[in-house]
């Protein structure tokens, strides 16, 4: 589990949106069955087993296809979305945002998820991720 996305997904500003489906990945694991808010069915992936959570006691980590569909509109398609993602990746401050250690992985955004969370939240927030959590520009 990615410990790192989790806290970056847990923001008002990507919890706020969820609306749950079957399928959803949460910090618990995969919603399998949905009856009400208070009675969720998620396939937990640390035991093989299938609890039941309240919708408050999930947290949302959307998928890189769900972060993209944040930002999709009828002006702006899959070519201006991609484009903007590269100048986005392109002006990070990569002393600050991408460090790398002595193997070149990236410290701050560890994976894609991290690094398109990193971006939808910028284009709709106008927020930046810091270890400590989001911040304003």
């Amino acid at each position: 589990m990615d410990e790192q996305y989790i806290k970056m997904c847990n923001c008002p500003e990507i919890q706020d949106k969820w609306e749950p489906k079957v399928g959803d990945r949460t910090d618990c694991g995969i919603i399998t069955n949905i009856i009400n808010r208070e009675s969720i069915i998620v396939y937990y992936d640390r035991s093989g087993h299938f609890p039941e959570f309240g919708f408050d006691e999930l947290k949302w980590l959307p998928s890189q296809e769900q972060l993209q569909g944040m930002l999709l509109t009828p002006s702006i398609g899959h070519y201006e979305l991609v484009e903007n993602f590269w100048d986005f990746v392109w002006g990070l401050d990569n002393e600050a945002d991408l460090e790398s250690n002595e193997e070149g992985e990236y410290l701050l955004y560890r994976n894609i998820n991290q690094l398109w969370l990193a971006f939808v939240m910028y284009e709709l927030h106008d927020k930046k991720w810091e270890e400590r959590g989001w911040t304003s520009e």
